[in-house]
């Protein structure tokens, strides 16, 4: 066995990898190119390394915690050490209050069905679960799987991987014609999917954009089984795209408290816009489907008793009931909340008081991440 310092050090030096890793592939495409145009003063840096500073491995160059506040700065147009950082977000927060040991069999898009109602979710038709096909609890050979998929109602279904996946890589929407004993092997891409019915999504979001299922990201959080709102916002596809994520060509919009949209939406560039694809403008429109959406995720958020955090893709069904496309135990998009919403858990990580770090930050340091172990 290694000694608890030889632990710690290869602890330290994996996780500062995960924060270079993360880095390199979530800040926003445009940053580099207008982050000259922002600098922090030495009062704001300082301000910074007080309530994150600790978070970051001892090891690991600090300088990209001083990019995300750039970025907020220049995004936001002002100065706030409560924003909280994208690598600290996935390092420390993710990791902390969703420990990786449940988070990922919580986050297997397969097991869904144990956490939410078959009413609040897509109907799964064929779940591929390590290579095997499944109806329910029943084990299907290759012609069972045609014949049920065959059999259902409409004619476009739902293809998506179920682990290990993100920003709208893994789904195809497909015709169900185009699955035969020929096309078998490559209509199941992955050993672990699900085959879905293609939602029909109602009229509150669909009006947006017609042509992709348009879904609310809403992210709650569970501290002391207190559960509240941390942010939420609408996405949009784009005209004849199959997914509406924003790494995959969508726009996002903020949602106000209230239910109401913010003045105009962003594309990965940071463009604005202020029209939907289908023409509709976002000032002064207001989602009907906000609370019912708002009270689903309050009360339905301790069904993962083991997440603090969870970040739910909600859609609504033309029958304007909740459905709950998936949840996401990792990385929710947190710039596209905080440049609407603000710092993204408020006085929760502030405290009442200027060098009080508040709950989150105490439960992270009181949670420490050890990402080795049994060695």
């Amino acid at each position: 066995m290694l000694s608890k310092f030889v632990k710690n050090q290869i602890n330290q030096y994996v996780l500062s990898q995960r924060l270079k890793k993360f880095n390199e592939k979530n800040f926003p495409p445009i940053v580099d190119n207008i982050l000259h145009q922002v600098k922090l003063t030495s009062s704001e840096k300082g301000e910074i390394l007080n309530r994150w500073g600790e978070l970051y491995p001892r090891i690991y160059d600090k300088s990209s915690l001083f990019k995300w506040f750039r970025f907020f700065k220049y995004q936001c147009g002002y100065f706030d050490s409560r924003f909280v950082p994208g690598d600290i977000y996935n390092s420390a927060f993710e990791l902390s209050l969703n420990p990786n040991t449940y988070s990922k069999f919580m986050e297997h898009k397969g097991m869904l069905c144990h956490f939410v109602d078959k009413q609040h979710k897509c109907t799964t038709i064929i779940n591929r679960i390590n290579g095997c096909y499944y109806d329910g609890d029943s084990l299907l050979n290759k012609e069972a799987v045609i014949k049920k998929i065959h059999g259902i109602e409409g004619q476009m279904i739902v293809l998506k991987e179920s682990v290990d996946t993100g920003g709208g890589h893994g789904v195809r929407v497909v015709n169900k014609e185009q699955l035969n004993m020929g096309t078998f092997d490559s209509f199941f891409y992955s050993n672990d999917m699900i085959v879905e019915e293609y939602l029909k999504e109602g009229n509150d979001l669909k009006k947006y954009n017609p042509d992709t299922v348009n879904t609310i990201r809403m992210l709650t959080i569970n501290l002391n089984g207190e559960c509240s709102i941390a942010s939420a916002f609408l996405r949009i596809g784009m005209k004849g795209m199959a997914v509406d994520n924003v790494s995959s060509g969508g726009i996002w919009v903020g949602i106000k408290s209230d239910g109401s949209l913010y003045d105009y939406a962003m594309d990965k560039l940071l463009n604005k816009h202020l029209l939907s694809p289908s023409g509709i403008v976002f000032k002064g429109e207001h989602l009907r489907c906000y609370e019912v959406i708002k009270e689903y995720a309050l009360n339905h958020h301790l069904n993962f008793p083991l997440a603090n955090l969870v970040a739910w893709d909600f859609a609504i069904n033309e029958d304007n009931c909740v459905v709950v496309i998936e949840v996401n135990l990792g990385w929710g998009d947190i710039y596209c909340h905080q440049v609407y919403n603000g710092p993204l858990f408020g006085m929760k990580v502030a405290g009442i008081y200027p060098n009080y770090k508040g709950l989150i930050i105490n439960y992270v340091k009181n949670h420490p991440v050890k990402l080795i172990q049994r060695i």
